[in-house]
């Protein structure tokens, strides 16, 4: 028995001591792990930093007061960045130079002694303690280089009390999201120096429950407030993340990539950032303030070949297509998804199809403009206003921002200037309306912007289709008011149509400003644009000039001209004005444009009251209604009692609240002589603004009674009192039910039965009816 016993304490030891090595941590492989992202980076210029550096480490052009000169961007500690990239990389060709490594080392021994600060508290609190982090890892491949405690010379143990801040709360110092992520980088880089463990874990432990919070309930990454960060921050936070993510894989530390938060980031990264790329080219609508620097345009989502790799490894087809997008290896339109999705807590559209992609960013008073902020993006007050996206190849829109007319920006209505008011920073400036939103089938949709800013009003719709996009405006009021159809990079000649000729005419570049009140379509590089009603259309094709100091006040304020296509209705000073186009993206040719049937978009409504388009080839009917209205397409009419967008399909309904207020809206469809009407429930919560899609049911009437084959239910709305019919006779058992799924009303049926709904709310009930030898019936009806 001893002996038996001995054994079980044995293997379990046995297993224990598995266990624990399979657990630990490997400091050595994390340091060599990690060193092979860092020496990725390329350097920056590293043999100017060490011929110009002081024999004291520092460098003359810097100041080094108690607030060092971090405007410029090449700082202190980049420098040492570069310096390290170049000398500790025993694949480069200053490996181990003694000139380098005692400048690094020179440089080190000054930022500690001078402790030097910023006014930002970013450069305190992440890129300082991140840079420092980096370099000392590097320093690892130098052997003694750097000691890691020691009492005569600088140390790792000395530079380590730069870090701040060192408390796991410290984490969310200025909020979670892409801030949070960028600090825990630093405490891991402390973890992995010292060898400690606990610092690791704590981290990681604290970041992990928050990983999604930045993540709305419509699947968008906001930052700085109810703001879209698709990119900018967004792209920093995932960068982070999946980096983390790597380096832990394989530690007790590691995320776990299967929990919900850390799926709903993968699920934002294929489902919303992915496609804000068209080819090699990022939406600029959801670069927040970097729209303002230099290349800010061009993709790079590096993280998804690590992600396919090491951590979403079932999606790995999906992000070599995109990367092969992403980099240029295939064509913008190479396995290109196709959808359509209005992000309703976050007033933005993306309509992508393999020709093109189309968005529409615009703000409401539940969501806060394109912000500015450290100096940047300081004629952006627009970009919020319906901002507009169309991208064939991708690249139309690339570095444009300098040379840019910011009250120009494509898809807005806006006063004409060239003065913009200073904002304030960081993401406070909410929207002045409400009915703002989107309503979206997954494959078609429609936008709607009721706008009442710095002095325009208008009410503006977009109608998404397959080939064509319709853009309609009403209720215009304002002076100095243009409706931008696009401001791009021009491309070689632009060829146009009026409605007085059939004979197509071209113009080139031109100094002179060109406008025609008769214009029917212009095609500029690869899409068409059409003119269903006479409008004050002007456009130009000329040089344009400006400086990124302009916009940003952290760059060059040297001179750029390019060429760009100008096109906009004029409204001047108006009052309840108009406008009618329809963009047709990837019609590249004159012969398609001509070709292309502008009959089978009918316009049936434009005005304050309702917006609204029907696409005859696929029988599609989308319409805004500002207030309770009736339209009549195609022999039907329909009526809606509240304020709405929808989408009619045929009988199949797709309805949402753009104001987010709404409980039940109740629509009346006329067909074939006949009446059918649904009172729909609107979604709730987090969900509020979303669509619902409910199918109408061919009955008699006001779809009363409800019935199937067990079960009817009269009358439908209810007031005071509901009959429930067993349509085949016998006895069963009754249950109603609200929307939330809670048993409110519960009972037996003989035959037939007539129950009290008095003392119920308002709203849409479910009745579910159990027959032991019929089954189980589930319907619905309203109390009023």
């Amino acid at each position: 028995m001893r002996i038996y016993i001995q054994l079980i304490v044995f293997l379990l030891y046995l297993s224990y001591a598995s266990y624990a090595q399979e657990k630990s941590y490997d400091f050595p492989a994390l340091v060599s792990k990690m060193q092979e992202v860092i020496w990725s980076d390329s350097d920056g210029g590293a043999a100017s930093w060490v011929s110009q550096q002081n024999s004291d480490g520092s460098w003359s052009d810097l100041s080094y007061t108690s607030k060092t000169n971090v405007t410029n961007s090449k700082n202190h500690m980049i420098r040492l960045y570069d310096i390290a990239q170049c000398c500790t990389d025993s694949t480069k060709e200053h490996y181990n130079d003694v000139d380098y490594v005692n400048a690094l080392k020179l440089g080190l021994q000054y930022w500690y002694n001078h402790k030097a600060t910023d006014s930002n508290w970013w450069y305190n609190k992440i890129y300082y303690p991140q840079k420092l982090g980096e370099v000392m890892l590097m320093m690892r491949n130098l052997e003694d280089t750097l000691p890691r405690s020691s009492t005569t010379e600088l140390s790792e143990d000395d530079l380590i009390t730069l870090f701040s801040p060192t408390a796991n709360s410290g984490i969310f110092y200025n909020g979670t999201g892409a801030n949070a992520v960028d600090i825990t980088l630093h405490y891991i880089y402390r973890g992995v120096l010292t060898e400690d463990a606990s610092v690791i874990e704590g981290a990681i432990n604290t970041l992990e429950p928050t990983l999604a919070e930045n993540i709305v309930a419509d699947l968008v990454y906001q930052d700085h407030g109810p703001q879209l960060q698709v990119s900018s921050y967004a792209y920093v936070f995932c960068n982070g993340l999946i980096e983390l993510a790597y380096y832990l894989s394989e530690t007790p530390a590691a995320f776990d990539t299967q929990s919900s938060n850390f799926a709903t980031v993968l699920n934002f990264i294929r489902e919303v950032q992915i496609p804000a790329i068209r080819g090699q080219y990022w939406d600029f609508s959801v670069l927040g303030r970097s729209i303002s620097r230099p290349n800010c345009t061009k993709a790079g989502l590096g993280y998804l070949e690590t992600l396919s790799t090491t951590i979403d490894t079932v999606n790995v087809d999906y992000y070599n297509k995109a990367l092969d997008r992403i980099g240029g290896t295939e064509a913008a339109d190479y396995n290109v998804k196709e959808f359509h999705s209005h992000y309703w807590e976050s007033d933005y559209t993306q309509h992508a199809k393999s020709d093109y992609l189309f968005t529409v960013r615009c703000v409401s008073t539940r969501t806060v403009e394109c912000e500015e902020g450290n100096n940047e993006n300081i004629k952006g007050n627009y970009l919020s206003y319906g901002a507009t996206f169309i991208a064939v190849d991708g690249d139309e829109y690339y570095n444009i921002m300098p040379v840019w007319d910011w009250s120009m920006i494509p898809g807005t209505t806006v006063k004409h200037t060239t003065t913009f008011a200073n904002r304030t920073d960081w993401g406070f400036n909410y929207g002045s309306t409400s009915f703002v939103g989107g309503v979206s089938d997954g494959n078609y949709g429609a936008t709607v912007l009721d706008q009442d800013n710095d002095g325009v009003e208008a009410q503006k719709s977009w109608f998404f289709f397959d080939d064509e996009v319709v853009c309609l405006g009403a209720g215009i009021t304002g002076s100095s008011v243009r409706t931008t159809i696009n401001q791009c990079l021009f491309e070689g000649t632009v060829s146009y149509v009026t409605s007085d000729s059939e004979t197509v005419q071209t113009q080139s570049v031109s100094s002179s400003e060109q406008s025609k009140t008769n214009l029917k379509w212009l095609r500029h590089g690869k899409v068409t644009y059409y003119l269903p009603e006479e409008s004050n259309v002007k456009f130009t094709l000329k040089s344009q000039s400006g400086s990124w100091y302009d916009i940003n006040k952290g760059y060059s304020s040297d001179e750029i001209s390019k060429y760009v296509f100008n096109m906009w209705v004029d409204h001047g000073t108006c009052t309840n004005d108009n406008y009618a186009y329809i963009v047709a993206p990837n019609v590249t040719t004159d012969d398609a444009s001509k070709a292309y049937d502008v009959s089978k978009i009918q316009i049936i409504q434009n005005d304050d009251d309702v917006q609204a388009v029907y696409h005859k080839e696929l029988g599609l009917l989308e319409a805004i209604f500002y207030t309770a209205d009736t339209i009549v397409y195609n022999g039907r009419t329909l009526a809606v009692n509240e304020p709405c967008a929808v989408i009619m399909d045929d009988n199949k309904l797709t309805i949402s609240d753009p104001k987010q207020l709404l409980s039940i809206i109740k629509v009346d469809l006329t067909a074939n002589g006949q009446t059918y009407t649904k009172y729909v429930s609107m979604p709730t919560g987090d969900e509020k603004g979303s669509s619902t899609q409910v199918r109408f049911r061919i009955t008699s009437g006001v779809e009363s009674p409800t019935s199937n084959s067990l079960v009817t239910i009269y009358p439908n709305p209810v007031t005071s009192s509901l009959n429930i019919e067993l349509c085949g006779g016998g006895v069963a058992d009754y249950k109603v039910l609200d929307v939330n799924g809670k048993t409110v009303l519960s009972g037996s049926i003989e035959n037939d039965k007539q129950i009290s709904v008095n003392h119920l709310s308002g709203g849409i009930y479910f009745i579910q009816v159990n027959e032991q030898s019929k089954g189980m019936s589930f319907l619905s009806f309203v109390k009023l």
